[in-house]
């Protein structure tokens, strides 16, 4: 981050189209209490540094798996999104 602060995101997209990257995170130990306070942590460095908008999120705990559906629509969404100077 630009203030030296360092997060690892789970993955980076280089968006080609809109030379950019979008970070994206999956949060998949939701149901332990220090993991989701981190989580939180983690979430609001992004959104101080102002990439909440170059952010996926998704979340899992034991009662609710990932869903895969809603990944691929997140990924398809921002790798055919187009920038707002095109």
């Amino acid at each position: 981050m630009g203030d030296g602060t360092i997060v690892y995101p789970d993955f980076t997209i280089y968006d080609v189209r809109n030379n950019r990257l979008v970070y994206y995170e999956h949060f998949g130990m939701m149901d332990d209490l220090h993991y989701v306070n981190n989580a939180i942590r983690k979430h609001n460095e992004y959104l101080k540094h102002g990439l909440g908008n170059d952010l996926i999120m998704t979340f899992e705990s034991s009662q609710k798996p990932l869903d895969l559906e809603a990944v691929e629509a997140q990924v398809k969404k921002y790798a055919l999104a187009k920038s707002a100077t095109n």
